[in-house]
């Protein structure tokens, strides 16, 4: 499932809700689907976040570094940009 800005949260979060196996995301729609209890990531093994180089060249590193840092998770994937 692809977490990304631009669609509902809404829509996103009730897809989230009802569970998946793997979620790509952008760090900042990541970080607010957290805030809203849409998702929790106690369970998670990886983080894949997609753009997250992008976020980092505009500034928005200590986000990107909270997706990653309050979740315990095995491995992080960074989608760069091409």
């Amino acid at each position: 499932m692809a977490i990304v800005g631009g669609q509902s949260i809404e829509d996103q979060g009730a897809k989230l809700r009802k569970g998946c196996e793997i979620v790509i995301a952008t760090p900042m729609r990541l970080l607010d689907c957290l805030d809203r209890a849409y998702a929790v990531l106690n369970q998670c093994n990886y983080i894949v976040l997609d753009e997250a180089d992008r976020m980092i060249d505009l500034g928005f590193d200590p986000q990107v570094c909270e997706c990653v840092c309050v979740n315990v998770c095995v491995s992080v994937f960074v989608c760069v940009c091409v």
